[in-house]
């Protein structure tokens, strides 16, 4: 027997247009909608599951060959979204786990080895300029202190010899 209620809902999803106002959304026609309140079959309600049905198609055609191809099993009924987001901590967790596989590796072994051990020779170079470097102010330091003491040695024989020569002259004056 015809199913009149079927036909009428099949051919409102088939005519369903584009909503002005939004371009995800899409609702029936006008005369979809008459005939249908006529027969008594809800057309939005259809041509909505219709097109949820149609974007889960696109997304799960979109995913379907990375969850395959990462040995994942697909949810059902996840948004792009949600799916995006497991895939990525899928990657995550692969990466974490081959990084943490190539740390012991015998290269990872290698290479760390042979960077401390050029750490450790630039250490050694810096410690042996900064000890250079202590020598020579140590030396700079002894100069300028040997400087001061020559310097006030001879101040304090300039001042000797001038109140000598001041005694002297006092001495002069009185013997006169």
């Amino acid at each position: 027997m015809f199913d009149l209620r079927g036909y009428v809902l099949d051919r409102a999803v088939e005519n369903r247009q584009q909503d002005a106002r939004d371009p995800k959304e899409y609702n029936a026609s006008t005369w979809d909608k008459i005939v249908g309140g006529l027969v008594g079959a809800d057309v939005e309600k259809a041509v909505d599951d219709n097109t949820k049905l149609r974007e889960q198609q696109d997304i799960e055609g979109r995913f379907k060959n990375q969850f395959v191809l990462q040995g994942l099993e697909m949810p059902e009924n996840a948004t792009a979204a949600q799916l995006s987001k497991l895939l990525k901590e899928d990657q995550k967790r692969t990466k974490k786990e081959e990084a943490e596989d190539a740390y012991y590796s015998l290269e990872a072994t290698e290479e760390r080895r042979r960077r401390d051990e050029i750490r450790a020779d630039e250490m050694s170079i810096r410690a042996d300029d900064y000890a250079l470097r202590r020598d020579q102010m140590m030396l700079e330091d002894q100069r300028y202190n040997e400087r001061l003491e020559r310097d006030y040695q001879l101040r304090r024989k300039e001042s000797v010899m001038q109140m000598m020569q001041g005694l002297a002259s006092l001495g002069a004056a009185f013997a006169m």
